[in-house]
């Protein structure tokens, strides 16, 4: 049974085996920064109970449902009012699909131009080249995702007008598929660092960096909520928060990293290629 749900993922418990019916749906106005349900939505879960669906648990306007009956009826009798609801949630993830393509589109067409027209810097730079695998990788996957929604709403509606519910496709087997890639292309890409510590540390220290500001602004989040402080102000000094750790801590960082260079702990020279041209012909450095 599901028992916790949030961005990191869903906790479950064990139960006797039973054969239940689950449900999702929507509660829009509910937020994930809302220091306990409203009104509204206790309101709206007490709707689905008094239908036969038994509250699971819900992650901002997310609200998922169970029920031991075998033939249950939908929440929404009404395929227009889910549709609905599911327009108006799609509203507010849009703008950032759309963002997430254009840039994507930029990242995958310079890591183009640049084999197209300068092929050995292509080829031999390995973080350029894991660069541009992962700007392919998102640029298929939104474009799936936004071509997937907006030709089932075209069907839902027409499905909806005839009093039917069209089941909505999702775009898993790619998103598995291109976490795949990204993952093996990431592999490949530590592989090609081993002779150069340098950078290597400094991509770990970067995935650490990321891991701590997500863990530390989601524990921000958390602490305001159990405070009891209100949706829009925990977002604004969550928001703050997320700023001033993520400048904080790169300036930390990169001045760390500069008084190391600077004591010798780190040598710059690391940085230099592994193989020269020199190694592979006669000539010497200054013929070359």
């Amino acid at each position: 049974m599901i028992e916790k749900i949030s961005n990191f993922g869903w906790r479950y418990r064990a139960i006797p085996p039973q054969k239940l019916h689950f449900t999702a749906t929507y509660y829009p106005p509910a937020s994930d920064f809302e220091p306990e349900p409203s009104d509204g939505e206790l309101t709206f879960q007490d709707f689905c109970l008094h239908s036969g669906w038994k509250f699971a648990g819900s992650n901002g306007p997310l609200q998922v449902f169970y029920t031991d009956q075998p033939d249950p009826l939908p929440i929404h009798a009404e395929p227009t009012e889910e549709l609905r609801m599911i327009r108006k949630i799609a509203r507010k993830g849009l703008p950032f699909g759309f963002f997430m393509l254009i840039i994507s589109l930029f990242g995958t067409y310079g890591g183009l131009a640049t084999a197209v027209f300068e092929p050995i810097r292509f080829w031999a730079n390995s973080s350029g080249l894991y660069g541009w695998i992962a700007w392919c990788v998102l640029l298929i996957y939104f474009g799936a995702d936004l071509f997937t929604y907006f030709r089932w709403m075209r069907r839902a509606k027409q499905a909806a007008g005839q009093g039917e519910f069209l089941p909505s496709p999702g775009c898993h087997k790619i998103l598995l598929a291109g976490l795949c890639l990204v993952g093996l292309g990431l592999l490949f890409y530590l592989l090609s660092l081993i002779h150069q510590p340098f950078i290597l540390l400094i991509f770990f220290i970067l995935i650490l960096y990321m891991a701590f500001l997500c863990l530390a602004v989601n524990g921000i989040k958390k602490f305001l909520k159990k405070k009891k402080v209100s949706a829009r102000l925990n977002l604004v000094l969550t928001l703050a928060a997320d700023l001033l750790l993520a400048l904080g801590m790169m300036i930390g960082l990169t001045f760390g990293l500069i008084r190391l260079a600077g004591n010798g702990a780190l040598s710059l020279s690391q940085l230099q290629a592994p193989l020269f041209l020199t190694q592979l012909t006669s000539l010497e450095e200054s013929e070359v």
